[in-house]
């Protein structure tokens, strides 16, 4: 990281940062083809820092036929962000903003149990309190995503 003064490793604030963020950024390649999808997310985080998130998508498509080929993925989120600076002097404008971005791989879960837990921790990021109650219909219509990091790194700039 080329600004280590804006690095963040305590692991709470990386929890708060991905609280605070909705959308990750999933990043895939399949030779020289890259291809970016915002997604929603869930994420688990254990105390020393082993961090996987959680997604939900169609059973088909574009990233699903990418993800069987290639399962390594990178992601990119952010939590609070602003433009801030004083008008009329544009050399004083930056953003302010918390970030995370890192790599890993994919694998898609299958079992119903795990798709259940897995989408129940999607879905207590967004706010949802309890357990969720998912058809079995629906499961067999969804795919879930585990994308279990291998490295990450996170950095803020609060001003």
């Amino acid at each position: 990281m080329r600004r280590k003064d804006r690095e963040v490793i305590d692991h709470e604030e990386i929890r708060g940062i991905l609280a605070r963020s909705q959308v990750c950024t999933l990043s895939l390649a399949i030779g020289d083809e890259p291809y970016g999808v915002m997604l929603n997310y869930g994420y688990e985080m254990t105390d020393e820092g082993k961090l996987t998130l959680y997604f939900h998508s169609a059973t088909e498509g574009r990233k699903i036929d990418m993800l069987r080929k290639n399962p390594t993925a990178a992601f990119s989120t952010y939590g609070d962000m602003e433009v801030w600076g004083e008008d009329g002097k544009p050399c004083s404008y930056t953003a302010l903003y918390e970030s995370l971005m890192g790599r890993g791989k994919v694998s898609f879960i299958e079992e119903s149990g795990q798709k259940r837990a897995a989408l129940d921790i999607l879905m207590h990021n967004h706010g949802m309190a309890g357990e969720g109650h998912y058809e079995d219909a629906m499961l067999r219509r969804v795919a879930v995503l585990r994308l279990d990091v291998d490295s990450y790194t996170a950095k803020c700039n609060r001003g």
